[in-house]
């Protein structure tokens, strides 16, 4: 039996979330009203607040297209997070077979996450079959919170979980005439709800070319036209520098965090001699019996 203790979420787009929403509203009801366009998007800050509610670290994660969001999930340990394939699209990364480092992980990423038409447990992806709303990823994860457990595997959240979320950037003009970037969002009313605001942080997702080849990084500090930001010194050099870049990699960010706040890191399973190789050992819902007087004749 596995015992999988999930640290970190990722929604992966938020944007992909709303927009067949909106799709499924115009074709149940056609075109919206002028009230439910400026309203539509709303439910985007409430959905934050619910995690915070429940917990969560939030991380904005925003970029345009093909700017590295979803390669920074190959860094995170198999069966430490939960996907929510929104965009419903394989992974953009894949591991090498030939490095012994890459290989375990390659096995336990198919087994748990596999692909698209073929998702394993740990991934959830966006069908008719199984529609994916804010509503929908807020119940699952309250589930789990309180923990599942299933003939073959248990199933908990970490007590300080971090919710990646990631979306798409717009420009807009602000009241004195300058330009600045933020999450892409349909409607009007939840762009003065200052959504970025909610987060405990926000990446952006970039790309430069370095020697004729692109790279794809997080910036970590606002530049005047966006609102990426970072806790003071969390990610710094080794001579203790403010460091406004970081690599695309998720596992850099969920350790930098629980070491910022001081987390507890979660507790490696331990297998015991009563269990098969490679398994993990469960552990029961129900309490500990208490263990009957011996007594003698």
């Amino acid at each position: 039996m596995d015992n999988i203790l999930l640290k970190s979420v990722v929604l992966d787009t938020i944007n992909i979330i709303q927009n067949r929403e909106l799709i499924a509203k115009y074709v149940k009801s056609g075109k919206p009203k002028q009230d439910d366009w400026n309203d539509y998007g709303v439910d985007i800050s409430n959905f934050i607040m619910q995690l915070k509610a429940e917990g969560f670290t939030i991380v904005l994660v925003l970029g345009e297209e093909a700017r590295g969001k979803s390669y920074g999930i190959k860094k995170l340990t198999p069966k430490t997070y939960l996907w929510f394939n929104a965009d419903s699209k394989n992974p953009t990364f894949r591991y090498n077979e030939k490095k012994p480092e890459e290989a375990a992980i390659k096995v336990d990423f198919e087994k748990w996450y596999g692909s698209v038409n073929a998702p394993g447990a740990l991934m959830r992806t966006m069908n008719p079959k199984n529609p994916m709303s804010y509503d929908s990823i807020l119940e699952q994860l309250k589930v789990i919170k309180n923990g599942v457990k299933t003939a073959s595997l248990t199933v908990k959240l970490d007590p300080n979980p971090i919710m990646f979320i990631l979306g798409h950037l717009h420009t807009e003009k602000t009241a004195n005439g300058t330009s600045v970037q933020k999450l892409r969002i349909i409607g009007k009313s939840a762009t003065k709800y200052q959504i970025e605001g909610l987060a405990d942080m926000l990446l952006l997702a970039e790309v430069d070319v370095e020697n004729g080849k692109p790279v794809r990084r997080f910036r970590t500090q606002s530049f005047g036209y966006d609102n990426a930001r970072c806790p003071e010194g969390m990610f710094e050099d080794e001579n203790g520098n403010e460091l406004v870049y970081i690599p695309n990699d998720y596992q850099l960010v969920v350790d930098a965090i629980d070491s910022y706040y001081n987390f507890p890191k979660p507790q490696a399973p331990v297998q015991t001699e009563l269990d098969a190789p490679g398994q993990i050992p469960a552990i029961s819902t129900s309490p500990t019996p208490t263990p009957k007087p011996q007594t003698s004749k």
